[in-house]
C-alpha cells in the first residue's frame, strides 16, 4: 500500500512540476478586473491603452460586438502579432 501511495505522489509532483514548465510563458501577464480597465478609456489615460479582442474563430465573426477602440488579432498567431503591436501603451487582452 506504501509503495501504491509513494508512486502516486511521486506521478502528481512530475504532473505538477511538468504543468509549470509548459505553462510558464503565460505567466508574465498578470490579470486586471473589468472594471478597472473599463474606467480606462474614459480617463485620461485613454491614449496609453491598447485593448486587443483575441477571441477564437468559433467566438468571433464581422459583426461581433467589440469593445469600442479595440483592434482584433488572430490568437492562433498571437505571438508573431505581438511584435506589431506598439511598446509605449499599455496592452490589454480579451476574449470572450
Amino acid at each position: 500500500m506504501e509503495i501504491v501511495l509513494l508512486v502516486a505522489t511521486i506521478v502528481f509532483l512530475a504532473n505538477r512540476l511538468w504543468r509549470h514548465w509548459k505553462y510558464r510563458v503565460y505567466r508574465i501577464g498578470p490579470r486586471v478586473q473589468v472594471l478597472e480597465v473599463a474606467k480606462k478609456p474614459q480617463a485620461e489615460e485613454s491614449a496609453r491603452i491598447l485593448l486587443v479582442d483575441v477571441r477564437s474563430h468559433g467566438y468571433y465573426d464581422s459583426g461581433a460586438a467589440r469593445i469600442r477602440g479595440s483592434i482584433r488579432l488572430e490568437p492562433n498567431n498571437l505571438s508573431q502579432e505581438v511584435t506589431t503591436l506598439p511598446k509605449n501603451k499599455d496592452i490589454y487582452l480579451y476574449c470572450t
